[in-house]
């Protein structure tokens, strides 16, 4: 991907270097702007690609390139940016890349080089975690190494952004929850602290990166009892994980409420580029849900609808800003692919209950609401008709919870045949993916 095509990959570098600085959160100014101080050439290297977000026949070349990698950062020269949309953001999703950006600034590297270090390290941080993941679940190995490896999870999380950190923790914790729902600790012991522990830190980071995900601590009633020791029984692990995480939610409300700037209210002069939408008042919209709730509840549906198509789209086979697509023909067989590996993918004994089956779906629908709930505030404006901003990208760590659930039993099928059938449909998607992304920008 050229500079600067991942979805907001501008702003979260700006965030990235603001917070290798020091910074924890951006700086409010008195004229009402949020942003930080940064360099100057790092600021025009970004505006500089901007032209080939929305002309589509825009390209760049390799002489563009050069060109670019041979700009200093020069960071004695500074001038103020703003980046609200991602200013408010804990910094947790921007540790690994915020580390690297360091010795990317002590080595004096220009500022394009500084781009492509951080898009490294998080996906290579992202990559960790999916090993781990893969690991560590028990079942559907295959299926989850394949969600993993869709072409927009792959041009998402390659991409300088917070999401890479966050969707890499999700598959984490769910892998471990699945894990100790379905197996018993080696040696027929019961799991012990290390285990409890990993789940209360994973699924902090997790609650605190992005909380919509939270609810992936419904899953936790499926653990059987049996599972824990006496002095540590499951009502007890469950209760205090949930209100440990219910802590963490009130300390970081508390902190960041009064940190958004809507649009109405930032400063006229430097609101066009900010990624703000008109009319978008939070508190006012949160109002407008508890007060209308079955008025919410049928936007809320008619909005998933209308987006459906584009939400599988940007789902599988999205890349970059605005309307990048892989051809319909591959989205389908991928989709297909990846549903039928859930289905008949055979590598661990285990039975999926109706109960089991319904929580998987259940989270998976809270985790959607929570969403829904958080766009609606943040991108449309009040009491607004249409959710507007519904990125199917948000889907990614939902696809375990929905494509397992579908899970069946007495049809059987050559698990070599499917295992070539996956791998194959996979590595063509991700060679369309790189054809399709070499003739949109080259």
């Amino acid at each position: 991907m050229p500079p600067f095509q991942v979805p907001d990959e501008g702003h979260h570098l700006y965030r990235t270097y603001h917070i290798a600085e020091g910074n924890w959160f951006g700086e409010k100014t008195n004229d009402a702007r949020f942003g930080g101080e940064l360099p100057s050439n790092l600021i025009d290297l970004e505006r500089s690609f901007r032209y080939l977000r929305y002309d589509y026949d825009a390209k760049v070349d390799w002489n563009t390139l050069v060109a670019a990698s041979m700009v200093p950062l020069q960071p004695e020269k500074t001038q103020f940016v703003d980046f609200p949309n991602v200013a408010y953001y804990v910094p947790i999703p921007y540790f690994v890349q915020s580390h690297c950006l360091k010795v990317g600034i002590w080595l004096e590297l220009p500022p394009l080089f500084l781009l492509y270090l951080t898009r490294m390290a998080g996906f290579l941080f992202w990559v960790s975690l999916i090993y781990l993941a893969i690991r560590i679940i028990p079942f559907h190995k295959n299926t989850f190494a394949a969600i993993a490896l869709l072409p927009s999870s792959l041009f998402i999380n390659s991409g300088m952004t917070a999401d890479s950190f966050t969707y890499g923790f999700c598959y984490l914790t769910f892998a471990i929850l699945m894990r100790m729902i379905f197996t018993s600790a080696p040696n027929k012991r019961k799991w012990g602290v290390r285990s409890w522990t990993a789940i209360f830190l994973t699924s902090m980071v997790v609650t605190l990166s992005k909380v919509v995900y939270a609810p992936l601590l419904l899953l936790t009633f499926l653990i059987p009892k049996e599972r824990f020791e006496k002095r540590f029984t499951k009502n007890k692990f469950i209760g205090s994980l949930l209100i440990i995480n219910a802590l963490a939610l009130l300390l970081l409300y508390t902190s960041l409420k009064d940190n958004f700037i809507s649009y109405d209210n930032y400063n006229p002069k430097y609101r066009t580029d900010v990624q703000l939408n008109e009319g978008v008042n939070p508190d006012a919209q949160l109002d407008f849900i508890f007060e209308n709730p079955m008025e919410f509840a049928v936007i809320a549906l008619k909005s998933h609808l209308d987006y459906a198509p584009s939400s599988i789209v940007h789902c599988i086979g999205k890349f970059g800003w605005e309307k990048n697509y892989l051809p319909f023909w591959m989205i389908g067989l991928l989709l297909l692919t990846i549903l039928f590996s859930g289905i008949f993918e055979r590598n661990f004994s285990f039975q999926l209950s109706k109960k089991m089956r319904v929580v998987f779906l259940f989270t998976a629908g809270c985790i959607i609401a929570a969403f829904t709930i958080v766009i609606y505030m943040q991108w449309s404006p009040v009491a607004n008709k249409e959710i507007l901003s519904l990125g199917g990208r948000y889907y990614l760590p939902l696809l375990p919870l929905i494509v397992f659930s579908f899970k069946i039993d007495f049809i059987q099928i050559r698990q070599n045949l499917l295992l070539f059938l996956v791998r194959t449909v996979i590595l063509s998607g991700l060679l369309v993916g790189i054809i399709d992304v070499i003739k949109r920008y080259f």
